[in-house]
């Protein structure tokens, strides 16, 4: 999987990167209420990049080593506003998963030490 920079910070003492890379799954698949008049306009916006269809991949670092990852895909965004995955979207949940995931490695790590 190629993993595409999107966005990092540093957060309670952990380097946390948001990646993205293409979803694999259909939009008929993912929006089987929609019509096909409606697939049919939203496949045509991903084809002209009016639309992004991803999977957000948000990980916790510490000292350069990966801890801890979480995947979320099925995400439709407008191009344009993709942002708002990181603003309004799961981005925040998805972070204090992976910090919180993160800690109990340290803690599992520590106590075999």
């Amino acid at each position: 999987m190629t993993e595409n920079k999107w966005h990092e910070e540093k957060c309670e003492g952990f380097d946390i990167r948001l990646t993205w890379d293409y979803e694999d799954l259909s939009i008929e698949s993912h929006f089987p209420d929609d019509t096909p008049e409606q697939i049919a306009e939203i496949n045509r916006k991903l084809d002209n990049h009016d639309y992004i269809w991803f999977i957000a991949i948000v990980s916790a670092y510490k000292n350069g080593i990966r801890l801890a990852t979480e995947y979320l895909g099925g995400n439709l965004y407008d191009s344009m506003k993709q942002d708002d995955f990181i603003k309004n979207g799961y981005y925040q949940d998805m972070k204090l998963t992976v910090i919180k995931e993160a800690r109990e490695v340290i803690k599992q790590l520590a106590s075999e030490i």
